[in-house]
């Protein structure tokens, strides 16, 4: 009797001290949760894991990309320098172009002449603008980046000048125009002079039918609109 007594407090000290070392194993290990539905079996482990936001595009300082201002074939093909540096903050720098073929198409209306003059005019006046805009409250954006492309803008009607044998209108615009009192007030008035700029286009390509002048007035006319208006409204906030 005592034999038998004595193997039955065995087997439940076994069952008492395999108890405790599933217990204590199940603690042993804080870093992962385990999950249990009958004694001593682990179903499932899960591990706590830190989400992850996938990186935004954005607009910022940067090379303007597929730009070309340049002089190539019929086709505006080849290198050229982007058009600006970029809007907003952070990421790549978008840009637009116009390339002018290296020789005139044909001969020009007088109409077309006076269109090409007045758009000239109006892209040193533009030019002369945000160069002031500089001159007085420093190297904003993106006044810094659309004077340069300005200047690539009086580049390309030049080249269209020359190709026809015309003369040149003289910038009479340098200089002589005076930025607004307050930064604000140059934001609104070169948002305005954008939708002048591209109104002004639009308002020559239903007549102009050489076929040069009317890719860079296009050219011109979306670069405004698509990359000057929206680059100074982002800015203007």
């Amino acid at each position: 009797m005592k034999r038998q007594m004595k193997v039955w407090l065995g087997a439940f000290a076994l069952v008492v001290i395999g108890g405790l070392l599933a217990v204590m194993l199940a603690s042993a290990t804080p870093g992962t949760a385990a999950a249990y539905n009958e004694p001593g079996r682990i179903l499932a482990q899960t591990t706590t894991t830190t989400p992850t936001t996938a990186a935004q595009p954005g607009y910022g300082p940067g090379p303007g990309y597929n730009n070309c201002y340049c002089q190539g074939d019929e086709n505006f093909s080849g290198p050229g320098m982007g058009m600006m540096n970029g809007y907003g903050r952070g990421g790549m720098g978008r840009g637009g172009g116009a390339g002018v073929a290296t020789t005139a198409t044909g001969p020009l209306s007088d109409a077309t002449k006076a269109f090409l003059t007045e758009a000239i005019q109006d892209e040193y006046q533009n030019r002369a603008l945000y160069q002031a805009v500089i001159d007085k409250f420093g190297q904003v954006l993106p006044f810094t980046n659309i004077v340069r492309s300005e200047s690539n803008h009086v580049a390309v009607l030049t080249r269209l000048f020359t190709n026809h044998g015309l003369t040149v209108p003289v910038d009479s615009y340098a200089g002589q125009v005076q930025a607004p009192a307050t930064l604000s007030e140059a934001f609104q008035l070169a948002i305005q002079s954008e939708k002048d700029n591209v109104a002004m286009y639009d308002r020559f390509l239903p007549t102009v039918t050489e076929p040069d002048v009317v890719r860079v007035f296009t050219q011109l006319r979306n670069v405004s609109n698509n990359m000057h208006l929206r680059s100074f409204e982002y800015y203007n906030k």
